[in-house]
């Protein structure tokens, strides 16, 4: 099959070549799927091939980021089916094939963990869910209910709330939220005017704390006045300890400061070590 060949002749003869009809195999991009994808010809990156009558190609299709192929169709539209790559046996025409590509979208689902009724929003909408585009960025928050605390994103310990997430397969975040309990302090009855409280060393009636956390109370008498004792909502004695640390909280607690006037005033008590 040398072409050109150098030939000795000795004697008057004929020498017949032998051609071979060819037929172009080219493959494009549907409409809708411009820049979606590319295309190999029997392994090789091209667009078109020359091949011979009776011959075969093998045709692949590879999808760009963000899309995915879907099928086949040919010139005229007709479904030519899904099998990538795809091969065209027994070649007797020109013929051309088109791919259809469309984006990829993958799901982003949102999870709570320790708050059964916290909720999420994605993109600003109230949302546990979200399907979009592959590599599209989504920004998630999480909304804890009541008597609840966000803490942290759990996939990266990031506590940024809200955060922005760069989705690129199909995936679940999940928020991790802590129990909450009110801490709270008030003046007893018949002490109104003494004092105040301060919790945290802020100035405040009452605090979230969070489940097996701490806190410090402390009572602070105005002039002319004195802490006596701690109470609780009963009016049973509770602690003369001030400040007062009040640890390992699991329940709401709510107690109240006696005081008493310094002039004229001459009151017994016992401190948390009876005397």
């Amino acid at each position: 099959d040398s072409n050109p060949r150098i030939v000795t002749v000795t004697s008057d003869s004929t020498i017949t070549a032998d051609f071979i009809r060819q037929w172009k195999i080219s493959a494009d991009l549907a409409s809708g799927s411009e820049g979606a994808g590319t295309f190999k010809f029997d392994n090789a990156a091209a667009t078109e091939k020359m091949i011979d009558n009776g011959g075969s190609v093998t045709i692949q299709a590879f999808a760009n980021i963000g899309y995915e192929f879907v099928k086949w169709t040919g010139s005229n539209g007709e479904d030519l089916g899904t099998d990538n790559p795809i091969t065209i046996s027994n070649v007797d025409s020109d013929k051309t094939i088109r791919a259809v590509f469309r984006e990829k979208n993958v799901t982003l689902k949102l999870a709570s963990n320790n708050d059964p009724n916290a909720s999420f929003k994605m993109n600003g909408n109230v949302a546990g869910q979200l399907t979009v585009p592959i590599g599209s960025d989504v920004t998630i928050r999480a909304v804890p209910s009541a008597d609840y605390r966000f803490v942290k994103w759990t996939d990266n310990g990031s506590d940024s709330n809200p955060r922005i997430v760069t989705v690129t397969s199909d995936s679940t975040i999940t928020a991790e939220f802590i129990r909450q309990w009110k801490i709270s302090a008030d003046l007893a009855s018949g002490s109104e005017g003494m004092g105040t409280i301060k919790i945290n060393y802020v100035a405040t009636t009452e605090r979230k704390v969070d489940n097996g956390g701490s806190v410090i109370i402390q009572a602070v008498a105005n002039n002319g006045f004195v802490f006596l004792k701690w109470i609780d909502t009963g009016g049973n004695f509770y602690s003369t300890n001030n400040p007062i640390i009040i640890s390992n909280v699991e329940s709401d607690k709510s107690i109240k400061a006696v005081f008493a006037s310094i002039e004229g005033s001459e009151t017994e008590f016992k401190n948390d070590d009876n005397w």
